[in-house]
């Protein structure tokens, strides 16, 4: 919280951790600010307010970084855009457009408005280029999701040597999430989404042919002939089978994309119910994993292996109350992991240590 109203011009001093007189004022000045009761105590909705704008100037996040740099205000404008947002009051955005091209959503139209100021095509210019512009349901939830590709601007402020900065559009509930990408002629299968997040889609495995042996070859010496070998044949590649996703890929997508926010999805900040209840489940696994690491350390001559071999004996003995999670009201399932449990002579503590050694290696 000090990080954050410093950047935003309040002076709270040292980010030391501790809430004292000079963060009160701080805190006081900030609400003052944003024409809230000045008390100098955060509540909730203040604090959750003042870190989704600093995590969002610190995401570089496009249209924050915009306002900053036009606005009179300075970083403060992300801090009153964010309240806006939030409390439900109309964002305004200084010298952005109010309606949207026809057939494009507002925020598209925003984003043509941004690639055209930074190159010599006009914002009608470029949408009259084929495949500027390309619809395609990304995200699957049945609603036409668009990828703006700057490219076609021909400006070096977009690209690199050899991939241009992408822009993707995915429908949510709440309008069009954007999503910033480098690729290279992207089309609507470079991308994964989910929700209002986008990746690049993974291009999958491969697997080596077989190498043929190299094929004797005549060589005329004369009158007679000696055999020459050919240059080793090259591998060739092909793609490999698509094959399930693990947990660890699936959380080290989403810690990714947590990342690239600048911070975790936070549902009153407005962000995907989706993608927060991806990121708790992540956090929720890794803190079961070092948990249970921290556990075997402790327990003399004991690896991870051994528990992994010894825990993989709870999937079948365990199989009917897994089945009956999808299959029967909870209270039954409940009532009979409690009987599994009963059975298997352990004490709580025994249960309890068990439990978490085996969840750790799950």
């Amino acid at each position: 919280m000090q990080l954050a109203l410093n950047y935003f011009g309040f002076d709270a001093g040292g980010a030391d951790g501790v809430l004292g007189r000079r963060s009160r004022a701080a805190i006081s000045s900030m609400e003052g600010f944003l024409a809230l009761p000045p008390d100098g105590r955060l509540t909730t909705f203040e604090k959750d307010v003042l870190l989704a704008a600093h995590n969002r100037a610190l995401a570089g996040n496009p249209d924050t970084l915009r306002l900053i740099s036009t606005s009179t205000l300075g970083a403060r404008a992300a801090l009153k855009a964010q309240y806006d947002l939030m409390t439900g009051a109309p964002v305004r955005q200084a010298g952005a457009r109010t309606t949207g091209y026809p057939g494009l959503p507002l925020e598209v139209s925003r984003a043509v408005d941004e690639i055209a100021a930074s190159s010599d095509p006009s914002p009608e210019q470029l949408l009259q280029r084929a495949g500027f512009v390309q619809l395609a349901d990304l995200n699957g939830d049945g609603t036409n999701d668009y990828i703006l590709d700057t490219s076609y601007s021909g400006s070096s402020f977009w690209c690199g040597t050899e991939q241009c900065k992408t822009m993707v559009f995915v429908s949510t509930p709440q309008g069009y999430a954007r999503n910033d990408l480098l690729a290279h002629s992207p089309t609507a299968a470079t991308f994964s989404c989910f929700g209002s997040s986008c990746r690049l889609a993974e291009t999958g495995g491969t697997t080596a042919a077989a190498v043929q042996p190299a094929a004797p070859v005549p060589e005329a010496n004369g009158g007679g002939t000696t055999l020459v070998a050919m240059a080793p044949a090259l591998p060739t590649f092909g793609a490999a089978p698509v094959t399930k996703a693990t947990l660890s890929s699936h959380c080290g997508k989403v810690n990714l994309l947590t990342a690239s926010r600048g911070g975790f999805a936070s549902l009153a900040a407005g962000g995907d119910p989706t993608v927060a209840l991806a990121e708790q489940f992540c956090l929720a696994r890794n803190f079961a994993i070092d948990t249970g690491e921290q556990m075997i350390a402790a327990i003399s001559g004991t690896t991870s292996e051994m528990v992994q071999a010894q825990c993989a004996a709870f999937g079948p003995a365990m199989a009917a109350q897994l089945t009956a999670v999808s299959a029967m009201p909870e209270s039954e399932v409940m009532q009979n992991v409690s009987g599994f449990a009963l059975s298997t002579g352990m004490t709580p503590d025994q249960l309890r240590t068990t439990a978490t050694l085996c969840l750790s290696a799950g």
